[in-house]
């Protein structure tokens, strides 16, 4: 049975995968791949657009210009980390 539950915790753990590749600077193909194997360990696809799913469709995969580059030369990143920021501000003032 398809649990949306566990849908949205493992898409708000790839969110914070994400930020957090972007924070030790991993290249973006790394954290890509550590996101397909979180949904593969959790029993569901891998979504055709990673990114889109982790940024609840703010980033895309397509918008991708280097894979090894922490933010794939995306300036949209730095809005995401910015938004990812204040999500775990405000919980941890919880």
């Amino acid at each position: 049975m398809f649990n949306l539950e566990k849908l949205e915790a493992a898409r708000l753990r790839a969110r914070e995968m994400l930020g957090e590749g972007i924070s030790v600077e991993f290249p973006l193909w790394y954290t890509h791949h550590a996101i397909s194997l979180l949904m593969k360990k959790r029993g569901f696809d891998v979504p055709e657009d990673v990114l889109a799913f982790a940024s609840e469709g703010r980033l895309s995969d397509s918008w991708v210009r280097d894979w090894n580059d922490p933010c794939g030369n995306i300036s949209e990143v730095q809005v995401m980390v910015g938004m990812m920021s204040q999500t775990q501000n405000a919980r941890q003032s919880r």
